[in-house]
């Protein structure tokens, strides 16, 4: 069976309840680069896009709110490694379980940390949650249909907004994908857990794929965060290893990729880590550092009397182990996506063992009548050029 979390070719089915069918969002001309919002089935809000981290109001086209005017009068176009559709929503007939999102018609990609708890304002609008949809793009230039879903507690998904980047999506056909988001545990790490700071300064994790993969991917993260007297920004790395023998070994060897970030708080930025390239099947080491483990401000939180000296940490989204056969943690578990090949069957595979370095092998020294044998003959050979040079001398 394929597991991914995005891009499956696949046309959703109208079903019986509110259901709609992926193509059936009423984009403006039948221009699906202009935002379609499911009004019949929800009482919902757009606030906010993000391209790469950044705002709409960070890139100029505007003030918070309405994003879809924003994002109609801006067409996006080229590769980016995310977006973020931020807003509130609430199903008119039913509850909302979860949320999650689609490409190009492909199975629904849920995770818990896309829904967030609505203020009084947001319910008294008609709001059930807050929603703040992660999704990673595909790396090409082809038009891409991003369509944010929520499925009801009646087991029917609805689909609550969508448009495409990257031009017309046309009829729908999608064009073939060879790549996929890929996690260690499907719809998980939407908890707070695996902390990385002074005392537990990095977290790792061995995994091995039965296929290329060429992006690394966080849903979510935590952070420290100055502006709300909790620590100091956060200065960390993503390195990328390839096995060797052992976990210790192999992060004592120069990293293959590594990204570095500075975090202004919670997700922020955005974690997409592109490598570049595809990085063959195999056995790697993903580590997380927090680089400025000691560094210390004094800082007042909310609730605090006073201010007082704290650190900055870093926390990935912790998870339980689904198989200890196939990924290998220092620190608590945690969750990763890749950009991973499609491939039949299983595409994380069991680990190799970890064994001993070799050890070194000594250079050979020459026992003693070994030695002294070769000695006697460099002798030989430098008393026959001395009688060589000595011979010519006396010709002359």
């Amino acid at each position: 069976m394929k597991k991914a979390l995005v891009i499956l070719l696949a046309v959703a089915l109208v079903l019986g309840c509110m259901s709609v069918s992926v193509f059936a969002m009423d984009h403006t001309d039948g221009d699906t680069t202009k935002v379609a919002l499911n009004v019949a089935d929800f009482d919902l809000s757009f606030d906010t896009f993000f391209l790469d981290g950044k705002s709409h109001m960070d890139m100029g086209w505007g003030a918070d709110g309405i994003a879809q005017d924003k994002v109609n009068a801006n067409p996006i176009t080229g590769i980016h490694e995310n977006l973020t559709v931020r807003g509130w929503m609430g199903l008119k007939n039913t509850d909302i379980a979860e949320i999650g999102y689609k490409i190009n018609g492909g199975d629904p990609v849920y995770d818990e940390a896309f829904k967030v708890a609505a203020e009084a304002g947001v319910i008294n609008a008609g709001g059930e949650t807050r929603m703040q949809v992660l999704v990673p793009l595909l790396q090409n230039e082809d038009p891409q249909l991003i369509t944010v879903v929520a499925k009801g507690t009646d087991g029917e998904v609805y689909e609550a907004i969508e448009f495409s980047i990257n031009g017309n999506y046309g009829s729908g056909v999608a064009p073939v994908q060879t790549n996929a988001a890929k996690a260690i545990l499907d719809n998980g790490g939407g908890a707070i857990g695996t902390w990385i700071n002074a005392k537990n300064p990095s977290a790792a994790v061995k995994f091995t794929t039965a296929g290329t993969f060429n992006a690394i991917n966080l849903g979510i993260y935590w952070a420290s965060n100055p502006t709300v007297g909790n620590g100091p920004k956060a200065e960390w790395k993503c390195e990328l290893f390839k096995f060797a023998y052992n976990m210790e070994n192999t992060v004592a060897q120069a990293p293959l990729k590594v990204k570095e970030v500075v975090s202004d708080g919670d997700n922020n930025p955005a974690f997409a880590f592109d490598l570049g390239e595809d990085m063959p099947a195999g056995t790697y080491v993903v580590k997380f550092t927090i680089t400025n483990p000691d560094y210390t401000e004094s800082l007042q939180a909310d609730g605090e009397e006073a201010p007082s000296d704290k650190k900055p940490y870093l926390v990935l989204p912790k998870i339980d182990n689904p198989s200890a056969d196939n990924f290998e943690y220092q620190n608590d578990a945690f969750n990763i996506v890749l950009n991973a090949e499609i491939v039949e069957g299983e595409y994380f595979a069991a680990n190799p063992a970890n064994t001993d370095v070799p050890a070194t092998q000594p250079e050979t020294v020459p026992q003693t009548g070994d030695f002294s044998v070769a000695m006697f003959a460099v002798i030989a050979v430098l008393a026959m050029g001395a009688a060589v040079v000595f011979m010519k001398k006396k010709a002359f």
